[in-house]
């Protein structure tokens, strides 16, 4: 499968440099899957705008499959049917409410990796705990306290189990080149949130929406600020909530400035 991001921004907030190509669209870089081979990425449009619905193609909707119900005698109904709701082959039984397909379940993806470097070498690294379908995720940023993105990044593809996707600028592309798998509008500083979604559900958050925090989040010794951020081994999910106070000391390891040993590998 190809695995891409698609960017967007809005009004005069997007980064050029996070951009490859101008114009109405932009072409993104490959995603590598983690013996360092490369996936072709798909071309986004760029435009305004702001967990995973694609249909799994090796086994289908976990849940939403439907099947047929068995013929039942004297007006019994199929499997999953009322009795009297008719018996015979043919009646379809389903995994939603008034016959609607079940919805899979929302991927379980977070930050495990946050490069808030010099200049613009900024990047981020997700990791998926199992198989995940990126169609529907996306990576927003919320500027000085707002609580509306500014920049969103969206995603594409699949993630396999334990794999990691990493997000970069194009400046730190050029420096890092197969360490990046994919080139995004990073334009976030040490007192921007940052957030991955789904369908609308939020997954994981770096900061606290709706906060200034003045420079940053956390003190000299972690913070969000001019430094590189590793999420501890245990930490297997995000933060859903988004709105709860950020303590980056709770979960993360600090490296200094500039940092990038560690990108697209998960030492855990």
């Amino acid at each position: 499968m190809t695995s891409g991001v698609t960017l967007s921004g809005a009004g005069a907030a997007t980064d050029v440099d996070a951009a490859v190509g101008y114009g109405e669209s932009s072409r993104i870089s490959d995603i590598s899957d983690q013996n360092g081979s490369n996936r072709p990425a798909a071309d986004g449009m760029s435009g305004s705008s702001d967990r995973a619905g694609a249909v799994d193609e090796s086994a289908g909707d976990l849940g939403g499959a439907t099947s047929v119900g068995g013929g039942g005698s004297a007006g019994a109904g199929g499997r999953g049917l009322p009795a009297g709701g008719g018996g015979s082959a043919g009646n379809r039984e389903s995994g939603g409410a008034a016959g609607a397909p079940a919805k899979d379940p929302p991927p379980v993806l977070w930050f495990s990796e946050y490069i808030e470097g010099s200049s613009s070498n900024k990047a981020l690294e997700i990791t998926a705990q199992a198989r995940a379908v990126l169609d529907g995720c996306k990576v927003s940023t919320y500027f000085n306290g707002k609580t509306e993105a500014t920049t969103v990044a969206t995603l594409s593809g699949i993630l396999e189990a334990g794999q990691v996707l990493t997000l970069c600028t194009s400046t730190l592309k050029e420096k890092l080149e197969a360490a990046c798998n994919q080139v995004g509008n990073l334009t976030f500083n040490g007192d921007d949130v940052v957030t991955l979604s789904c369908d609308g559900m939020l997954l994981d958050v770096v900061g606290q929406i709706g906060l200034d925090p003045g420079d940053a989040w956390g003190d000299d010794a972690i913070s969000t600020a001019d430094h590189s951020l590793r999420r501890q081994c245990g930490v297997q999910s995000g933060d859903a909530l988004g709105t709860d106070a950020f303590e980056p000391s709770l979960e993360w390891l600090t490296f200094p400035v500039d940092s990038f040993d560690g990108l697209g590998t998960r030492g855990c």
